[in-house]
Formats: structure tokens, C-alpha cells, sequence
């Protein structure tokens, strides 16, 4: 190659030789990876011809939740991060991405997963869509349609499995307590609902709503939704306190007119209980009554209503699908045929009865109780008092249980229940009032009314990504030494926070040295290629910050492994300067340098594979001995490797060669392989 490369520029080998060793160096600098560089003044392979040794595999995700007008927040877990008795989420559960969709509720995108990944679970607490799902990896993608004829639909489940009972006539709850159901045949298989068949049952009371639906000319339901999202959840993952949409009866029941505003005789309403969301730490029962709009009625006299159920177990988590219902009238005196239409003269109440125990005691039911179970537990609940009203005056010490707002574009108002509203639980509360969130539509719209409450102010939608591992690093570098990996083992973890325009506005980096099996004192740091942004001093902890953005977060990684002391860089973008997420490549390179003496230069370091050095490296060293871009010239070991959301990792004995007996063995296949097989080589110390 050599001999050809100067009869094409027709130049002496000499001058070729230096002036390339000139270029690379200099390019060696400004770029994230090398190229190539020289050894002994002679052309060594491309880097490209060597095993990079990356534990990190690019995967295109593509997700369509079927809204239009919704930007939706996600995130991908590795495990379902969601306990499922409780449907909470776990402690120390850390997405490894986060995001938000299109204003189309659509995502297309590359992510990056740990090589070997087999499945994932895509999450959202947003309103509307299903909380967890879990997915395949399938030839480096990941796919989710909100289709009822896709196949991953009937696998999606929410962090319970939903279970809404779809029904055709009113049975008996509890007679003397004048509770009652809606609902008859409960049918669940899995989360996969054959919606058709039990439509067709009981078309007068059960539908589905498209998650497109046009509401008004300017708003669709998906927009509605963005709006409800923003209002009540504006930090992604963080529930907020909702309090300031604490509202009475007047914002919350609607009451059917006798006249409408422009004078017009109503005949009367049919009423339709939207089912938004389902968000509560418990199984949810939902119903509802009707009174007379002219009478005044004590707690005593409203608990005394006919109660009817509709949504008898409303799990946590957002249904695949929004479920709307038809409200039954049945008479004045409550005693007739239930009738589609409430007449002139009437409000509807709504009531919740909050499965209480069954939370705290972990012994949720089933999603395979049948209806009497299901009316058994609700009747157990209801009793011991755990009912909480739209009307406040009768809930326990007179709290208020809902919060209302409202969306001019849509015209609707949003109701929200707090499930944890008892004298022993309410400490527990989270106040996010947002535990059910629902709507009516009343057919004409004009029959009815509500005190329009709070419109709420619109919030920018921030998310968290985690990312994390372990970097292991041989420091007799670039002779070659042992390559046992275990002379400074640090596990780090990288948090960005991005907002819905997909602009990063803060990175933390934190690192912990867990090992130091070095004889020399070597100290970890980092540098940073590119855009660094503002370093906040205030939540940051290093030892010395260089010129050229280099950062030594401790001069000794023996005293660092020692103390157990955290480091932390953390860096904020203001407005206007922030950079892309979509298109942004983490540019934290981490390095070591043994025998490290405080402001020296030409100093030795030691870098993740094909990576560059920082200004106050001695470059000299590239290329010579046995490296070869940090990696050994014969391609079968890293100087230092980057094991993606590994962390506990088991040291390599001191003086054995990773890859040898009972020191991960399977190392060398995934080598020898180029990264091909044997991807959770990490998992397995010895065969």
C-alpha cells in the first residue's frame, strides 16, 4: 500500500511518512476517533479493521400510539420497572432512554441497548396510553403500533392488566346501600379484548373512542389530551401537586338544563363517561348518581343515593384503548328501566370506592375474578367507608376528592379523583388528583351545564435518561502488560434532562472508583470533545479542572476505590445554545494516567478504544509497543473497555489475561466473533 500510495503522489517515501504522521497527529486532536495512526513511521491497518470492543448496540425504535396531536413522553427499560402487585414503580428503577413522540403521538428513532438486549418494556405515564409494554428486539428494531389488528396489541399490557367489565343490565351490589352494577359478564384474557364481540352485546352502553376523534373544529382528542398531560403531569415520571385545581360540585357535576342559553326547550341528554385514564396505586371502582339539580341534599342524604357502577376495576395504568359509557337514567324514584336519556332538571354525581386494603395488603384480585368476586370487593370497600364523592360535603372530615379543569379548544371539562382521601391513608396521599381522569359528552352539548373552573397554564414537558456502567482500564499501557482489566474499575452513571423540543438542558455525570488494582497511582478523569456547556460548581465534584476541558476528578484511584467518594460533573445548557438530543453524540471521553504528578504534561493516558488523547498527552507513545488505538496490535484485548449498563462487575483476577479460565471465558468467542456471539460474555465468570 505504501509503495503505491507514492508512485500516486509521486512523492519520496520520506516526506509521505512525515507528512502523513504530521496530519494524523493533528487530526488526531480535533477528531473523537482515530483514523489511523502511524507506528514506527509506517502505516499501521485502519482502525476500522479492528474489534471496537463496544458493549453498546444501535437499535431503531419506532413507535405509534394512534393519537394525532398528542406529544406523548416514553421511556425504555430493560426489566418492567413496575411492581405488579402494586403497579407502582419499583425503587432504583433507571431508564436507559427517554423521549417524547411527534405532535402525531409517533416516534422513529435510533437508541442505544446493551448488545445482547432480547426485549424491552416501553413505558409512559402519559394519559391515555398503555403504561408498559413489553417488546422484542427484532433484527435491530423495536416496533409498537396501537392497532387493534397487530398482533403486539393482544401481548400489550398495562404495569396490572386493565379490566374494564363490559355488561347490559343493572344487578345488585348491596341493596340496603343502594349500590348497584352496570356490568355483568367480565371478560378478560390477558389484555386482549375482543372489543367487537362484547360492542355488539351492549352497544347502548359501552364504545370505543378513537384516540383521533375530532372533539371541535380545533381540537382533536389527542390535542386534549397534550393539554391534560401538560397541566397535571409537567415533569415526565414526577407527579405534582394538583391541589390548585381543587373544585366543588358546581365545576365538577353537570346538571341538564330546562332551557338552553339561547332560549330553547331541552328535551333532555344522553350522557357519555369518557375514561381517560386510570393512574391510581390501586383497583378503582367508578360510578355514579343522579339527584334533583333544585334540591340541597346533606352528606347523609347523598350517601343515601342509588350508586351505580361502570367501571368496576379500573387498574393503574392507562387502558390500550379510552372506553367511553352511556349513564342510565332509571326514573325519578330510581325503580324504572334504565333509559339513555336524563331529563330536564337532574345532575349527575360521580363516586369512587378505592380498593384500599387490597393495595396496602398486596392481595389485589385477579384478572380473572369474575363479576361476583369483583362486586364482593367493591361492597367490602364501600362499606368500610373508603367512598369519596364528587360532592366534598360528603366525603370523610368534608375533603375534597376531585380536582376540574378546563380546555377551551375542546370545549371539556377534565375531572380528576385522589384515591387517597380516608382519616388513616390520607398522609399518603400524593395530592395528584389525577388517580382517574375523565370527561362527559352530552349529546345535544348545549343541554348541559358546568361552572367552568381553572383553566390551567400550559408547561414545558421535561424528561430523565439514565445510562450507566462500568469502565475498566489497564494501566501498562502501551506495553501491554497483563490485560487483566482491574487496575482502575470505575462505575459511572450519566443523567440527561431534556424537554418535549427535544433540546438537552442538563447532563450529570457521576463516577465512583470501585477497584484499584494498580502498583502506580493513577489517576481518572475525563475530557470533553465539543460542546461542554455551563459546569454548575454547586452540584460538581472534582479534583482540578485543566485547560482544553479536561477534568481529574481524583489524582489517586487507590485512596478513590478507598474512600468510596463520589464524582460528579454536571453540566446545564442555557436557552437558545442547547444541543439536540436526537442527534447528539455523548462526548465524555474517559481516560486514566498512571503515575500522575499534579499540572504535568506529556504525560501518559490511557483511553476506551480508538478514542483520542487530550492536549497534555504525550502523543509520541500512540502506535508504539503493542498498541494499537488502545487496543493490542494483535486485536484480542482492549486497553480499556466501557461495559454498558453492566454494574457489580467481578474483577478479573490480578495477572490473569480476561478471557483466560474462570476469568470470562467467553470473552474470546465475542472477540474472535467481532461481537457477533457470545454478547453476554460479562454474565459468566467462569463455564
Amino acid at each position: 500500500m505504501k509503495n503505491d500510495h507514492n508512485n500516486r503522489w509521486g512523492v519520496s517515501p520520506l516526506f509521505l511518512k512525515n507528512w502523513t504522521l504530521l496530519l494524523l497527529l493533528v487530526l488526531s486532536f480535533s477528531a473523537c476517533k482515530h483514523d489511523s495512526i502511524v507506528t514506527n513511521g509506517e502505516l499501521k491497518k485502519p482502525a476500522s479493521d479492528y474489534f471496537d470492543f463496544s458493549t453498546r448496540l444501535g437499535t431503531t425504535l419506532k413507535i405509534d400510539y394512534g393519537y394525532e396531536g398528542y406529544t406523548a413522553p416514553f421511556a425504555i427499560y430493560l426489566e418492567n420497572p413496575y411492581d405488579e402487585s402494586t403497579g407502582l414503580l419499583k425503587e432504583n428503577s433507571l431508564s436507559i432512554f427517554t423521549g417524547f413522540t411527534d405532535k402525531h403521538c409517533k416516534y422513529d428513532g435510533l437508541i442505544t441497548l446493551p448488545i445482547g438486549t432480547k426485549k424491552v418494556f416501553l413505558c409512559s405515564d402519559a394519559i391515555g396510553i398503555p403504561s408498559s409494554i413489553e417488546l422484542e428486539v427484532l433484527n435491530g428494531s423495536v416496533v409498537y403500533t396501537n392497532d387493534a389488528s397487530a398482533p403486539q396489541l393482544a401481548r400489550a399490557k398495562t404495569r396490572a392488566e386493565e379490566s374494564i367489565n363490559i355488561g347490559s343490565h343493572k344487578s345488585v351490589i348491596n341493596e340496603s346501600s343502594k349500590l348497584y352494577a352496570l356490568y355483568d359478564t367480565f371478560k378478560s384474557s390477558g389484555g386482549d379484548y375482543n372489543w367487537e364481540t362484547l360492542n355488539t352485546n351492549v352497544p347502548a352502553l359501552y364504545s370505543l373512542v378513537s384516540n383521533s376523534e375530532q372533539l371541535t373544529i380545533s381540537s382533536t382528542l389527542g390535542e386534549l389530551v397534550n393539554r391534560v398531560q401538560s397541566a397535571l403531569r409537567g415533569n415526565y415520571g414526577k407527579k405534582q401537586n394538583n391541589t390548585s385545581y381543587i373544585a366543588t360540585e358546581s365545576n365538577i357535576n353537570p346538571s341538564v338544563l330546562e332551557k338552553t342559553a339561547d332560549g330553547k326547550d331541552v328535551v333532555g341528554a344522553e350522557l357519555d363517561l369518557v375514561l381517560l385514564d386510570a393512574n391510581g396505586g390501586m383497583h378503582n371502582a367508578m360510578g355514579y348518581y343522579y339527584y334533583k339539580t333544585s334540591e340541597t341534599l346533606s352528606a347523609s342524604q347523598l350517601k343515601a343515593l342509588p350508586k351505580y357502577m361502570v367501571f368496576p376495576r379500573t387498574t393503574k395504568g392507562s387502558p390500550s384503548n379510552i372506553i367511553s359509557a352511556r349513564l342510565q337514567f332509571f326514573g325519578e324514584n330510581y325503580d324504572q328501566e334504565g333509559t339513555d336519556v336524563f331529563p330536564p332538571g337532574y345532575s349527575i354525581g360521580w363516586m369512587l370506592v378505592a380498593d384500599i386494603n387490597g393495595f396496602l395488603d398486596r392481595n389485589s384480585l385477579s384478572s380473572s375474578a369474575n363479576a361476583t368476586e369483583i362486586n364482593d370487593r367493591i361492597n367490602t370497600y364501600y362499606t368500610s367507608g373508603h367512598a369519596i364523592y364528587s360532592n366534598q360535603s360528603a366525603n370523610t372530615a368534608g375533603r375534597a376528592g376531585c380536582i376540574s379543569i378546563y380546555d377551551r379548544k375542546s370545549q371539556r371539562i377534565i375531572v380528576g379523583f385522589e384515591d387517597f382521601t380516608f382519616p388513616d391513608n390520607n398522609s399518603r396521599s400524593d395530592n395528584s388528583y389525577e388517580d382517574i381522569l375523565f370527561y362527559v359528552n352530552a349529546s345535544p352539548i348545549e343541554a348541559i351545564s358546568v361552572e367552568v373552573p381553572v383553566v390551567p397554564d400550559a408547561k414545558t414537558k421535561v424528561a430523565e435518561e439514565n445510562s450507566r456502567g462500568t469502565l475498566a482500564f489497564e494501566d501498562i499501557w502501551p506495553s501491554g502488560g497483563d490485560y487483566d482489566l482491574n487496575d482502575v474499575v470505575v462505575e459511572y452513571e450519566t443523567i440527561i434532562t431534556h424537554n418535549d423540543l427535544d433540546e438537552i438542558e442538563k447532563i450529570e455525570s457521576v463516577y465512583k472508583v470501585v477497584h484499584d488494582g494498580a502498583k502506580a497511582t493513577d489517576a481518572f478523569g475525563c475530557l470533553i470533545n465539543g460542546t461542554v456547556g455551563n459546569i454548575d460548581a454547586d452540584a460538581s465534584n472534582y479534583n482540578v479542572r485543566e485547560e482544553n476541558n479536561q477534568f481529574i476528578f481524583t489524582p489517586s484511584a487507590i485512596e478513590a476505590a478507598a474512600s468510596g467518594e463520589i464524582f460528579k460533573l454536571t453540566r446545564t445548557f442555557a436557552e437558545g445554545s442547547r444541543p439536540i438530543k436526537s442527534s447528539y453524540t455523548l462526548n465524555i471521553n474517559p481516560f486514566i494516567v498512571p503515575n500522575y504528578v499534579a499540572g504535568e504534561k506529556n504525560r501518559t493516558e490511557v483511553h476506551l478504544p480508538k478514542s483520542t488523547v487530550s492536549p497534555w498527552a504525550n502523543s509520541r507513545l500512540l502506535g508504539t509497543k503493542d498498541d494499537a488505538y488502545y487496543i493490542n496490535k494483535g486485536g484480542d484485548y482492549p486497553f480499556a473497555i466501557d461495559l454498558y449498563n453492566v454494574t457489580n462487575f467481578e474483577v478479573v483476577s490480578e495477572t490473569r489475561q480476561i478471557g483466560s479460565e474462570n476469568e470470562y471465558p467467553y470473552f474470546t468467542n465475542w472477540v474472535e466473533s467481532k461481537g457477533a456471539t457470545n454478547t453476554d460474555w460479562y454474565q459468566y465468570k467462569s463455564r
